[in-house]
C-alpha cells in the first residue's frame, strides 16, 4: 500500500511538475511574440518621423547653401559668378521642390500641415526676393542688389529657415 501511495505521489508531483515547465513554455513563448509585436510597432512608430526629419533636414541644407550662394553671386564683382552658379542653382530649386512634395506627403497633423503651408509661404517670398536679387545683378544695379539683399532677401532667408527648422 506504501508503494502504491507513493507511486500516486510521484505521478502528482510529475503531472504538477510538467503543467508548470508548460506554462513556463506558454508563457515565454507569448512574451516573445510580444515583444516582436512591440518591436515593429516600435519601428513603424519611429520610422516615418525619421524619415521626415531627415528630409527636411536635407530641405533645409540645400536651402542654406542656395542662400550662401545667392550672397557670393550679389556680393561680388564678377558679372560671370551668377552665370557660373546657374546650373547649380536651377537643380537646387528643383530639389528642394522634390524634397517640399516628399515631405507633404508624410505629414499627418492638422498643425504639422499649417506649419508647412506657412514655410510655403516664406518660400515663395525667398524665392521671389532671390530672383529680384539676381535679375538687379544681372542688369548690372549692383548697389540696389546689395540694397534688396540686405534690406529683404537676407531676413526672409533667415525667416524661412527658422521657421524651416521648427518643423524638424
Amino acid at each position: 500500500m506504501i508503494q502504491a501511495v507513493s507511486a500516486s505521489v510521484r505521478h502528482q508531483l510529475r503531472l504538477a511538475f510538467g503543467i508548470v515547465i508548460a506554462i513556463s513554455f506558454l508563457s515565454t513563448g507569448l512574451a516573445i511574440w510580444r515583444l516582436q509585436t512591440l518591436s515593429r510597432d516600435t519601428q513603424a512608430l519611429t520610422e516615418q518621423p525619421l524619415a521626415k526629419e531627415r528630409l527636411i533636414s536635407k530641405w533645409l541644407l540645400n536651402t542654406s547653401v542656395g542662400a550662401k550662394r545667392t550672397a557670393a553671386v550679389v556680393r561680388s564683382a564678377d558679372p560671370d559668378l551668377a552665370s557660373f552658379y546657374a546650373d547649380e542653382a536651377r537643380a537646387s530649386t528643383a530639389n528642394a521642390s522634390a524634397l517640399q512634395k516628399q515631405v507633404s506627403e508624410l505629414l499627418a497633423t492638422p498643425e504639422e500641415k499649417a506649419l508647412f503651408d506657412a514655410i510655403g509661404e516664406i518660400r515663395k517670398v525667398y524665392t521671389g526676393d532671390r530672383e529680384r536679387v539676381a535679375q538687379l545683378k544681372a542688369e548690372g544695379k549692383h548697389e540696389e542688389a546689395l540694397a534688396a539683399f540686405d534690406r529683404d532677401f537676407k531676413p526672409h532667408t533667415e525667416q524661412y529657415l527658422e521657421i524651416g527648422r521648427a518643423h524638424v
